[in-house]
């Protein structure tokens, strides 16, 4: 019989030689999403964005405009109540937290797919991270992938999605939004 090397020792072993396996970074999710994932009910109220803009929050999960691209499963577009009709031409700014305490914020990397309409800007901890889908004017017909590696700090942060509605409807699509990070020694 062969023995092997306990999975403990094996643990043990890699976190000594710095070979902790990333963990997810708990507070990060999709648009339109209850806490399991599930796609809210249209009308419902955004549960993890918090929502500023031209109209009073809360943020609504939308139908979605005929031209936005169709959400992927776990994903809904959200924005202003009646947005995928008609909204306030202005900028509406889509905010969730997500907390890297324990974690190393230096390892720490988020990616995900966003369409929006119409113009979106992305920000980490209130740093541009330079993110341009490159389908403008027509960036809610198509999901463009991004990823965050740099701008993570040690506990709360927060990750921004700038939306300028120039005229027509207005909303926000973010889907497979999934991070990791190292755990601290």
């Amino acid at each position: 019989m062969k023995k092997g090397i306990p999975l403990v020792a094996l643990g043990t072993a890699m976190l000594a030689f710095g070979l902790a396996a990333c963990v997810e970074i708990p507070g990060l999710y999709s648009t339109g999403v209850d806490d399991n994932g599930d796609t809210l009910p249209i009308g419902s109220d955004e549960l993890h964005y918090s929502f500023f803009g031209p109209v009073a929050p809360p943020a609504k999960v939308l139908t979605g405009h005929t031209a936005w691209v169709a959400p992927p499963v776990g994903s809904a577009w959200i924005g202003p109540a009646n947005g995928d009709t008609i909204a306030p031409v202005g900028d509406y700014t889509y905010t969730v937290n997500f907390d890297l305490t324990g974690l190393d914020p230096r390892s720490a990397s988020i990616k995900g797919a966003l369409a929006a309409d119409n113009v979106v800007t992305i920000l980490l901890n209130g740093t541009d991270t330079g993110f341009m889908h490159p389908d403008e004017p027509s960036a809610f017909r198509s999901l463009e992938p991004f990823s965050i590696k740099a701008g993570f700090v040690s506990g709360m942060n927060t990750l921004e999605f700038l939306v300028n509605n120039d005229a027509g409807p207005s909303g926000i699509l973010v889907a497979n939004l999934k991070g990791n990070a190292l755990p601290l020694p």
